[in-house]
């Protein structure tokens, strides 16, 4: 079977789009490094209020693919079915 290979940066971007801490609405989605299990599941989905947050946070929507940059030995990359923000780096 001959399987094809492309270079990462010519199938997908890197989108640093970030919401500063006052631009975060309550009620948003948010997803740490925490909530990304190795091998893509995505467990205990957080919820903000006003506020709560100190520092920008990237946004995402479904249309993204998540990646924790942080020890990527630990393979936590994951394709959420819902739009929020996080700490983690993104493509699409």
């Amino acid at each position: 079977m001959m399987v094809e290979t492309a270079k990462l940066s010519e199938i997908a971007r890197i989108d640093r789009s970030s919401l500063s801490p006052d631009r975060i609405e309550a009620g948003t989605s948010y997803l740490g490094l925490e909530n990304i299990q190795s091998g893509g599941a995505i467990t205990g989905i957080q919820v903000v209020d006003d506020g709560e947050l100190k520092s920008s946070k990237f946004k995402f929507t479904s249309k993204h693919i998540l990646y924790g940059k942080l020890r990527p030995y630990l393979a936590k990359i994951a394709a959420p079915d819902f739009d929020g923000i996080g700490y983690v780096r993104l493509s699409c």
